[in-house]
């Protein structure tokens, strides 16, 4: 994905985080903070990421309930129009910087995104919800894993880290979100835990944490995926996954 798409990629993911049915360029400035930040080029003292958290935080109090995906305003089409690089998207962040005026800078609350994330228990004894706000359905094809570290990262808890991810497919009961029949979406391998995203839903919605998973084991099936059978607080659960991403979470469970 070039840095043009990447920088709409989150500006709209902020924007739908919101509930706001157009990207501003307070959700471009946001966008471009984040997407800096995973890429290293930024940490979370800078003061474009201090910034960025208080405008998200007075975003969110706006209380939007926008649902559409979010279309760009005339002024951020015109600000991306010539994109390429890292260096573009840091110009732009500062000519945004410097057009905010209702903004405290001393009262910025420095606070990275992850610290707004509640730590999850090391076991809980089933599947949980995976916190965070919806921000779409997934793509159809994603072979970049840096655009799969980027969706997931939002719904990840405090010191935890994306692995790897592959499609799924799935009849059980537990994490199908069709009833009575096959569901499909991706599942994503953290330090952690499994987090499953059907692609029913606008944000995962479901997890379970290495330390729940009671038994583990995966079998060859057709088409470089593995079978799986897990027992999970008593109950058997049964899914269809890529092999790659299934050879990386057994890694992780005992």
């Amino acid at each position: 994905m070039s840095i043009s798409e990447s920088v709409k990629t989150y500006a709209s993911a902020e924007a739908k985080s919101v509930g706001s049915e157009v990207v501003t360029s307070i959700h471009l400035l946001i966008g471009i903070s984040n997407l800096l930040f995973k890429r290293s080029v930024i940490n979370s003292d800078h003061p474009m990421a201090i910034i960025a958290s208080a405008l998200h935080e007075d975003e969110l109090a706006k209380g939007l309930e926008g649902f559409k995906t979010p279309k760009f305003s005339a002024e951020v089409v015109e600000m991306l129009k010539d994109v390429d690089t890292l260096e573009d998207i840091q110009k732009i962040a500062e000519i945004l910087m410097k057009d905010i005026d209702k903004l405290d800078i001393k009262t910025a609350k420095k606070v990275s995104k992850k610290e707004s994330i509640p730590k999850q228990p090391i076991a809980i004894g089933g599947f949980h919800n995976v916190n965070g706000s919806s921000i779409g359905r997934l793509p159809k094809y994603m072979p970049n894993k840096d655009d799969a570290a980027m969706l997931i990262d939002n719904f990840l808890m405090a010191g935890e880290v994306y692995i790897w991810d592959g499609v799924y497919n799935t009849k059980d009961n537990l994490l199908s979100t069709r009833r009575g029949t096959q569901s499909m979406g991706r599942v994503f391998v953290t330090n952690l835990r499994l987090i499953f995203w059907s692609d029913d839903e606008d944000k995962p919605h479901i997890g379970v944490l290495y330390n729940d998973i009671e038994s583990w084991k995966t079998s060859w099936m057709p088409l470089k995926s593995r079978g799986v059978v897990m027992y999970v607080g008593g109950r058997k659960v049964i899914f269809a996954a890529n092999s790659t991403t299934m050879e990386h979470a057994t890694k992780y469970i005992k």
